[in-house]
């Protein structure tokens, strides 16, 4: 049965590259008016019958009419999307019918006449046709102007068994009793077979509706972006638009922010009012209102990790924030350092580590690039790194000495492109298995199913249309070496406008010692766009997959042919044992190929230790005492212990009430130059990097 399936599959590559289907999104409703086993009355006298028998009045119930299921015709070997089930009289060898008229009744509900409806006429037609509806005509396909009895077709479908759609016009409909009509040519009087069927069915959308409104307040740092987001069902949506309001009672629209999420960054302190417009055919929808507080940021950025890159030689650390790139190396030259930003040290040793260059990284800016030189430097040696006078884009300086263990990597490989020893399977056959126009599908819609978990068995059962095989350059190409990888040993699958789904397992150890707390690396191929998961987990979609769920109709916003594609994701998913590794490749419009090949290795980490710090029980008793203030003519110093790893300068003006605040020129000792007279500031440390000490009390 599955090897049967791919054929079917394989057989369909051959017909669906021009294929177009009506435009789905899940919210809409699709009416079926005649399905492709539907009663026709049909004629197959090949005489002249006029204009009349187009019409809604027109009596077919006597001969040389005659009733029969579609698809109805004469054919052998094509593939087509239904059985026949009528057989059509062709008439003598080398003088065959060259026309046959059909008609069939159905019944237009009011309650689905919901505008901007739409008409999709899906028709398989050998060799050209003219249809349709309510006596006026619908579409042609290859059927010259004019038409007569013997007027013969311009020629036939490219490949025999193709599925041409035609957009049928709204206005021709009716509410209640509807003919569609349609009457097919031969291209010649020597033409050996005949065939029509079709799918008409209505697009009907629905009214909108939020179902998850934005949080309803929270709190901002200035240049950052609150996190707001609205759900809606129904549809199709049309568009979003957020809007503002600065408290005086006028939203107007945020440019740029047209999406279900805000990405925007309020330039202004003080509290403002955000909402959304959701617009679709048949109705607008306006979302709660969100109160957002935007407030000053007064805390200096914070090292979050220092992690030696592939080249050994560089360091890559990562803040918490931009930082201001003035302040990490000379403005003019990064190779001209500014004394102690950086200090790279041997653990338990006064060692440090020759450094020849930092310089920012684009576009966040909230990495740097040490590059170090062979002076104390050794592989897998213990090392940490102290940072002063970073600052952020605020001018807000680092905590002094933060402090921060330096982390090795090392890499194993999981999948291997050039190996011929991993099982994958596809599913390429949604059209046969699933799609309204093939039959009367049953069983639930792969793309709504649990294909990316752990716990899916379908690609192993018998009767689904998933293939499989140990190739892992898997494709429908019309260049067989266009795709990345092309040495690698090629699998040729069916090709389908519709997503195309993949699937393998790969074992991570079970020893405990070996850390789940990886990166994956993922060098692959996709065409046009892929969207992985990690034990049914998202873990990354290219840019131009589109975001949502992913449906039958999701197509890539962008085509890409052949390239090699590097993401480096967090295993935030990855377990000991088994894993699944799930992949949906996105085709752009109708390009007419398809692939996917994947290498992925794993990144695991070792962090080493840090010196030790001061205990949490001496802070109280031991730090910011009054032998730590020096008072002097004009200026007053606060100091505390070096080894006081990222602790924080913070005060404020009343003792018991109001908030700490982080002082921008933070430094240890601190000074305050031309304190003045008759005011009180009250000053203590705040440990606002942790990286295993205890926190300040």
């Amino acid at each position: 049965m599955q090897k049967s399936g791919l054929k079917m599959a394989v057989l369909l590559a051959a017909f669906t590259v021009v294929f177009v289907i009506a435009p789905r999104a899940a919210a809409q409703r699709y009416v079926t008016l005649v399905d492709w086993t539907s009663t026709w009355r049909y004629n197959e006298s090949g005489m002249e019958l006029g204009t009349a028998w187009r019409t809604n009045t027109y009596d077919d119930s006597g001969t040389p009419w005659l009733s029969g299921m579609g698809l109805l015709g004469n054919e052998t070997g094509a593939a087509y999307p239904a059985p026949f089930n009528t057989v059509l009289n062709l008439g003598p060898a080398n003088n065959v019918t060259t026309n046959f008229y059909f008609r069939i009744h159905f019944t237009y509900y009011a309650s689905n006449f919901v505008a901007p409806l739409t008409l999709w006429s899906s028709n398989v037609v050998d060799d050209g046709c003219v249809i349709y509806l309510n006596g006026m005509e619908a579409g042609r396909l290859r059927v010259p102007a004019n038409q007569n009895a013997a007027t013969y077709a311009s020629g036939g479908p490219a490949t025999e068994g193709i599925i041409e759609v035609l957009q049928i016009a709204t206005n021709l409909l009716r509410i209640g009793d509807n003919v569609l009509a349609a009457e097919v040519h031969q291209v010649s009087a020597t033409s050996s077979d005949v065939a029509w069927g079709t799918k008409f069915i209505a697009v009907v959308p629905a009214a909108l509706v939020i179902t998850n409104q934005p949080t309803s307040s929270q709190t901002i740092n200035q240049g950052t972006s609150p996190a707001l987001s609205v759900g809606v069902s129904g549809g199709p949506i049309n568009s979003y638009q957020w809007q503002t309001n600065n408290g005086a009672g006028v939203y107007v629209n945020i440019p740029g922010q047209t999406t279900a999420t805000v990405t925007h960054i309020p330039t202004a302190l003080g509290t403002l009012l955000y909402r959304v417009i959701v617009s679709g055919p048949v109705n607008s929808v306006t979302s709660s209102v969100a109160t957002v507080s935007v407030v000053v940021d007064t805390a200096g950025p914070m090292i979050l990790s220092a992690v030696v890159e592939s080249t050994l030689t560089n360091i890559l650390l990562t803040f918490n924030e931009p930082v201001l790139a003035n302040t990490v190396h000379s403005p003019i030259n990064a190779s001209v350092l500014i004394n102690d930003t950086f200090r790279i040290l041997m653990l338990n040793s006064n060692v440090t580590v020759g450094l020849n260059r930092s310089f920012l990284v684009a576009p966040t800016n909230r990495e740097v690039r040490l590059t170090v030189n062979s002076t104390n430097w050794f592989y897998g040696t213990n090392y940490y790194i102290l940072i002063n006078r970073v600052r952020d884009s605020r001018t807000n300086t680092i905590a002094p000495n933060s402090i921060v263990p330096l982390t090795w990597p090392s890499t194993t490989n999981v999948l291997n492109p050039e190996a011929t020893s991993q099982t994958w399977h596809y599913h390429v056959s949604w059209y046969f298995e699933r799609h309204p126009d093939f039959m009367n599908p049953t069983g639930p819609d792969i793309y709504t199913s649990a294909w990316t978990s752990v716990t899916y068995t379908g690609h192993l059962e018998q009767a689904t249309y998933w293939g499989s095989t140990v190739n892992p350059r898997m494709s429908f190409e019309l260049s067989a070496t266009s795709l990345c990888y092309s040495n690698a040993p090629r699998e040729g699958i069916g090709f389908q406008i519709n997503p195309s789904l993949f699937r393998t397992t790969f074992m991570w150890p079970t020893d405990a010692s070996v850390s789940t707390n990886v990166d994956l690396i993922f060098d692959y191929g996709a065409d046009d766009a892929a969207a992985v998961f990690l034990n049914g987990t998202f873990l990354f979609s290219d840019t131009n997959f589109p975001a949502g769920p992913i449906t039958d109709a999701t197509r890539a916003t962008a085509p890409t042919e052949g390239a090699c594609k590097v993401r480096v994701v967090p295993s935030v998913a990855l377990r000991r044992g088994s894993n699944v590794l799930a992949v949906a490749v996105a085709q752009f419009n109708q390009e007419g190929d398809s692939g996917f090949v994947c290498k992925l290795d794993a990144r695991t980490y070792r962090t080493g230790p840090l010196p030790p710090t001061l205990a949490t029980n001496l802070f109280a008793t031991n730090l910011l005492k009054r032998t730590n203030i020096v008072k002097q003519a004009s200026t007053t110093q606060i100091f505390w212990p070096s080894n006081c790893y990222g602790c924080a300068l913070v005060s404020r003006t009343n003792v018991n009430s109001g908030p700490w605040i982080q002082e921008r020129d933070m430094a240890n000792p601190f000074v305050i130059t031309n304190p003045p007279s008759g005011q009180h500031r009250f000053y203590r440390l705040q440990r606002l990097q942790t990286n295993g000490f205890p926190n300040l009390p």
